[in-house]
């Protein structure tokens, strides 16, 4: 198996677990606690800032755009199904914000990583 394809492999695996990992804590009834000031949009731009990354590399390039804004869509829609459906959380614009600038950060370090790398794997 080439470095590439095993790449792809390990980015898929750990997309696939970071994101049921958010879709579980997004739908819990309790947010996680606050341990530091703004400790849940860290939390909110970290985790889709990995997201993003994970989904650079385990696809093909022509597949990267569709998938952030696959990110952002889902960032959206958990901030939205928290405010109507879970009586104990709200739906905020703020964390909306949070996932929307973890997809941006994250898709664009790895979308230059992965061209970088490409670059000296190939040569």
């Amino acid at each position: 198996m080439s470095n590439i394809r095993a790449l792809h492999v390990v980015a898929r695996f750990l997309f696939v677990l970071v994101f049921f990992t958010a879709l579980f804590a997004g739908m819990k009834s309790k947010p996680v606690p606050q341990v530091v000031p703004h400790f849940d949009l860290m939390l909110h731009c970290g985790v889709f800032a990995v997201l993003a990354g994970l989904w650079v590399f385990s696809v093909s390039a022509r597949w990267w755009l569709l998938g952030l804004l696959g990110l952002l869509l889902f960032g959206a829609g958990l901030e939205l199904w928290q405010g109507w459906v879970m009586p104990a959380r709200t739906a905020s614009l703020i964390d909306m914000g949070a996932n929307a600038t973890g997809v941006f950060v994250g898709g664009i370090l790895a979308m230059v990583l992965a061209r970088f790398l490409r670059q000296k794997i190939c040569v």
